[in-house]
């Protein structure tokens, strides 16, 4: 399936410090490993939110466009691909996974006030500018990861009506960062939740059919999922199996 091409994504500088000077190269892949892994890695999980599905993302991305890169080559132009390949990637993802169409997920990275695919949110970013209901319910739901049940009783009302709180609060979240506007519907809210439960217990999210108004409210999760403290840190073993795999890929 061909991803149509996103013009203000491809334009954003890679986060390495020396990627946006003209000129540099990268002469071996140790190179790009150390500048690129870990960055990608945090990219792939904060528009996922989860551990597996950004391993699987940033393995692919090492494996099948990294190590076959022949260096020396223009960091400009390395990073040009990889930037590229990582939209593919997201995709991917979101197409097999929850059925959103190339068309959709280009869509919204054209947005022209989107966030960058690089930028990494604060959790306080994203959480102050919601009313004071809205911002206790993400803040107990996503960061302290207290059941939904409780929750609810909590805000004495039915589990059901605060799956649709839920909902409104990441949809806000969304708009804030220049996601699509949206409002919930009470299948779409369940299957919401549902999606934040796998996050908050570190799990690879079950896969569903996603309806256009619900796409906000899963990005927005996996951004917050994303800015709370270490969440976004790359298990250290996965790091060096890839470190490992793409070296051996080049001997």
């Amino acid at each position: 399936m061909a991803w149509p091409a996103v013009t203000n994504f491809e334009e954003v500088p890679a986060p390495a410090p020396l990627s946006v000077v003209r000129g540099f190269t990268y002469t071996d892949h140790r190179q790009l490993l150390n500048r690129r892994l870990v960055p990608s890695y945090q990219a792939f999980y904060r528009w996922t939110g989860s551990a597996a599905d950004a391993e699987d993302a940033t393995r692919w991305l090492f494996e099948a466009v990294v190590a076959p890169i022949r260096l020396p080559a223009l960091v400009e132009d390395v990073n040009g691909r990889l930037n590229r390949a990582t939209v593919e990637a997201l995709g991917r993802h979101w197409s097999s996974g929850y059925r959103v169409t190339p068309t959709s997920w280009t869509g919204i990275l054209s947005r022209p006030r989107l966030v960058s695919v690089w930028a990494q949110t604060g959790l306080r970013a994203l959480l102050d500018p919601l009313p004071g209901e809205l911002r206790t319910l993400v803040a107990l739901r996503l960061v302290r990861r207290h059941p939904m049940e409780a929750i609810a009783s909590r805000l004495g009302m039915p589990p059901a009506a605060a799956n649709l709180l839920l909902f409104d609060a990441l949809a806000a979240i969304g708009a804030s960062i220049g996601l699509p506007e949206v409002s919930a519907t009470i299948v779409q809210a369940g299957l919401v939740a549902r999606f934040v439960d796998d996050l908050t217990l570190c799990r690879r999210p079950l896969r569903f059919e996603c309806a256009p108004n619900a796409l906000t409210a899963l990005l927005a999760a996996a951004q917050v999922q994303a800015a709370v403290p270490g969440n976004d840190l790359p298990d250290p073993r996965f790091v060096r199996r890839l470190a490992e795999s793409v070296t051996r890929a080049r001997n």
